[in-house]
């Protein structure tokens, strides 16, 4: 199989790693065996290794596989997703899903290096780092 997946309780993070070409059917399995794993919890992190792919998804692939994230919402909402790439064809769809995967909701971000995808999955929660979420100012005493 050209996704290896490992699944590391320690870091809270599901580690798939793609080698060559894949079918959807590979994807939905590999994703769904992680999912199932007793050992996985809502809250972990998802870090996508695409360094070694073959071809990227199409557009309708990238379609598919945000349906099948949502029928995992539970598990997944509010999670991060790294996905790791160099390749152009590969990085715009991941955008798509990136852009699709709000439905699930889950935060998909695309990086150049592993080391910048661990920085981001292990870095503050997303109201940490979100600017828009602004605590209440203090109220002056009466």
């Amino acid at each position: 199989m050209p996704i290896h997946m490992q699944l590391d309780e320690i870091r809270r993070r599901v580690v798939f790693r793609i080698v060559g070409d894949l079918s959807m059917d590979e994807v939905f399995s590999v994703i769904d065996r992680a999912l199932l794993d007793p050992r996985f919890r809502p809250g972990f992190s998802i870090l996508t290794d695409h360094l070694a792919i073959g071809e990227p998804l199409t557009a309708q692939q990238a379609r598919e596989l945000v349906e099948h994230l949502t029928r995992h919402d539970g598990l997944l909402a509010g999670a991060r997703w790294g996905v790791v790439t160099k390749r152009p064809a590969s990085f715009g769809m991941m955008r798509m899903v990136s852009a699709f995967a709000s439905r699930v909701p889950i935060d998909v971000r695309i990086f150049d290096t592993l080391a910048e995808a661990e920085s981001w999955l292990d870095g503050p929660s997303h109201a940490d780092e979100d600017p828009s979420i602004v605590a209440p100012p203090d109220e002056e005493p009466i």
